[in-house]
């Protein structure tokens, strides 16, 4: 038997129940639902390997064709990470079939994000482990979530909105710029419209991230605090960096200590946190750091 095609069916199941909210089953009818392609990522993920890697080559249903694991399979392309092997973007969407060439094109971009986590947070190879333990459990998790929270007929810049705001339920939004970067990859950046989820004929690609992904944003930018206290303030480093930044931070007065955790921050786009300590003897003043 496939699997990739078995669980590709199974996913229908899970897309259709939880896509509209759990009284609604009939909410991916229109054109630019995205149904077909979380089947195809199900499949992906739930068949991966801790020897893979986003270039890797992936087709669906490779088996039934006679193909090795890295053949095309039944799609125009494999899934990966590699444009050589894979280019398409938001702005081929006009040109694919409906609904599995539209299916391609979102699985194709969520397999990207799929390996921006696991490149952030490893892989685990018990796909039951909870969210926190591995890249492709926490990508597992924010696509359902993402698929519960999104509205009924969705389109695509629909779901990118959901799996991000996934993000900001279950992590505080710590992979915001991960996400970002994967989805403008394929042209469904910041900018991007996706027109009548209806039609996939009247979207505007875009391959832009937000600007707190492309430089450098602190969350909270103020933040008052009694002496003793810490202060801590979360760093989003954006892809206007190269990895391997150094971070430092000049103005914290006498005996304050101010520490970044991670430091160098090496996973662009990444996040690192500052805490200024030692505060008991400061004197009660207003710092700009």
């Amino acid at each position: 038997m496939e699997n990739s095609i078995i669980v590709h069916e199974y996913g229908h199941g899970i897309s259709n129940r939880l896509t509209g909210g759990p009284a609604n089953v009939s909410c991916l009818g229109n054109n630019e639902q995205m149904g077909e392609g979380w089947s195809d990522w199900l499949a992906l993920v739930l068949t991966a390997k801790s020897t893979d890697t986003g270039p890797t080559s992936r087709g669906i249903g490779t088996y039934v064709l006679g193909q090795p694991v890295t053949g095309q399979g039944i799609r125009p392309a494999p899934y990966s990470t590699d444009f050589a092997l894979n280019n398409y973007t938001y702005a081929n969407l006009p040109a694919m079939a409906v609904p599995h060439g539209v299916g391609f094109i979102w699985a194709t971009m969520t397999w990207d994000m799929y390996w921006n986590l696991v490149d952030r947070h490893g892989f685990n190879s018990d796909f039951y482990g909870n969210w926190n333990t591995g890249g492709n459990n926490l990508a597992i998790r924010l696509i359902l979530d993402g698929m519960k929270l999104q509205p009924c007929s969705p389109g695509f810049v629909d779901g990118r909105n959901a799996i991000l705001q996934a993000d900001v339920n279950l992590t505080g939004g710590a992979n915001q710029c991960a996400i970002w970067s994967a989805f403008a990859g394929r042209g469904l950046g910041f900018s991007a419209s996706q027109g009548s989820s209806s039609s996939t004929n009247d979207g505007t690609p875009a391959f832009d991230v937000p600007p707190s992904c492309d430089f450098l944003e602190a969350t909270p930018t103020t933040q008052d605090i009694c002496a003793g206290q810490n202060a801590v303030y979360n760093f989003s480093v954006g892809m206007a960096f190269t990895a391997g930044v150094a971070m430092s931070a000049t103005g914290n007065p006498a005996p304050t200590t101010a520490t970044f955790s991670p430091n160098p921050v090496n996973v662009i786009p990444g996040n690192t946190t500052l805490t200024i300590g030692n505060t008991a003897s400061a004197a009660f003043t207003t710092v700009h750091f």
